[in-house]
């Protein structure tokens, strides 16, 4: 029985995957092929992973798709899964509005606790 879920993200940027990681102070992650342990015998080869705090299992990237297995972790680390997605796509988004369109951005987190992405042109 499979325990990997899939997120409906695409990570296409493993140098803000990288600097994601290094933001949210996630240390132990790893890009370049290889593989992932995940629940029983099951393993996935991967492009990039990071070993999320109090999770079991490494988080995996591969072919742009973020591949995962909670089980076996403390329910309450989910937020870090949050986090770093939340994280990513901003930064992404950020990266790409700059690039593209010359455009000038900052984050923003709102007292209610949303995130937002201000772009100036």
């Amino acid at each position: 029985m499979s325990h990997i879920s899939k997120l409906d993200i695409k990570v296409k940027d493993l140098d803000v995957f990288k600097k994601t990681c290094q933001k949210l102070d996630f240390p132990y992650f790893t890009i370049g092929k290889h593989t992932v342990k995940m629940f029983g015998n099951q393993s996935a080869e991967v492009d990039a992973s990071v070993q999320l705090p109090g999770w079991r299992y490494r988080v995996g990237i591969k072919d742009n798709e973020v591949l995962y297995d909670h089980w076996g972790s403390n329910s309450d680390t989910m937020h870090h899964l949050v986090d770093f997605t939340r994280e990513y796509v901003l930064s992404a988004a950020e990266k790409l509005a700059q690039k593209k369109r010359r455009y000038c951005s900052r984050k923003q987190n709102l007292a209610t606790g949303v995130h937002q992405l201000v772009v100036y042109v």
